[in-house]
């Protein structure tokens, strides 16, 4: 069923709010006086469950100390991912592989991968790492082909 437009337009027009509307800033006011800034305590670590920090906590050193690998996958240089797609991947040897918990023996060097698992340290000089399913391996885990460019780091 269709309307006229006219006839839709000639009905009184009923607001349900009073004509004198809040401003936002009123309206914030009003709302902002029900409550009140609550004081800042110091609790036990273990006793602060369900809290909320009244001034950031700041670490005096990294925390890993290490820049950690998010993914199994292999720490790359980005640039030897560069143009890879599914049908044109990178083919790169990999030289090594490094487990939680472990460094990663020999340097990355240039047209390499080292396989990562998640958690291990990523490779000094290596600034990304391509995830697993990103990738197929050939020749027994010699090389592995990654399938994306990798321009994200760990």
């Amino acid at each position: 069923m269709t309307r006229n437009h006219k006839e839709h337009h000639d009905r009184p027009h009923r607001h349900h709010y009073d004509a004198e509307m809040l401003s936002v800033e009123e309206a914030r006011s009003r709302i902002l006086s029900y409550f009140s800034e609550l004081s800042v305590e110091s609790t036990p670590l273990l006793g602060s469950l369900g809290q909320v920090l009244g001034e950031p906590v700041v670490a005096p050193f990294h925390v890993p100390q290490l820049t950690n690998s998010a993914m199994d996958g292999y720490a790359v240089f980005s640039s030897d991912t560069t143009g890879s797609t599914k049908n044109a991947p990178s083919v790169l040897q990999v030289t090594g592989v490094v487990a939680a918990g472990q460094i990663a023996d020999q340097p990355l060097k240039p047209g390499t991968a080292i396989r990562i698992m998640t958690g291990a340290p990523v490779p000094e000089n290596a600034d990304a790492v391509v995830a697993f399913e990103d990738t197929d391996e050939l020749e027994r885990g010699e090389t592995v082909k990654s399938r994306r460019y990798c321009s994200y780091t760990y």
